[in-house]
């Protein structure tokens, strides 16, 4: 296995446009932004939404967003008026698992998908043990979102 990974940033936007075009664009139109969500929120908890790949390239796809963004993406995702928190657990998790199923499919042959996982946590960064390869700052309903593609260092 090997942490080169042959995508481009450009990869990963159009991936998440089609994604975000498909299942969120009645809410609005997805921005690519240069606020982050360290400068929007530096210490405020994050819903995170992860999905790992396996295959020549072993890694992890990450969707970050505020707690009230997640929320909103659920209602809109399944047209509700109230969200409960598995709700806002299937929505982001089935988000993630489209964006990481159409990074995959851009990778050789014989790559698998994971199970997604979605967690609410502090803002969180790379740790010693970890590349990341890509970051995607976007806005949506006027609050920062982030995309970001890691893998484990060797």
């Amino acid at each position: 296995m090997t942490t080169t990974l042959d995508l481009q940033l450009e990869d990963i936007r159009v991936v998440t446009d089609d994604v975000w075009t498909s299942f969120l664009a009645t809410y609005g139109p997805l921005e690519w932004s240069p606020v982050t969500l360290e400068e929007a929120s530096p210490t405020d908890e994050l819903v995170q939404a992860s999905v790992a790949i396996h295959g020549d390239w072993t890694g992890t796809v990450t969707l970050e967003m505020a707690p009230a963004t997640a929320e909103t993406a659920a209602r809109t995702m399944l047209h509700l008026d109230a969200v409960e928190e598995v709700d806002v657990t299937d929505a982001l998790g089935e988000l993630v698992n489209m964006i990481g199923g159409n990074i995959k499919s851009l990778l050789p042959s014989g790559s698998t998908l994971g199970l997604p996982i979605v967690i609410r946590a502090p803002l969180c960064t790379a740790g010693a043990s970890t590349i990341e390869h890509y970051r995607v700052e976007l806005t949506w309903a006027g609050t920062p979102i982030r995309i970001r593609v890691w893998s484990t260092a060797r």
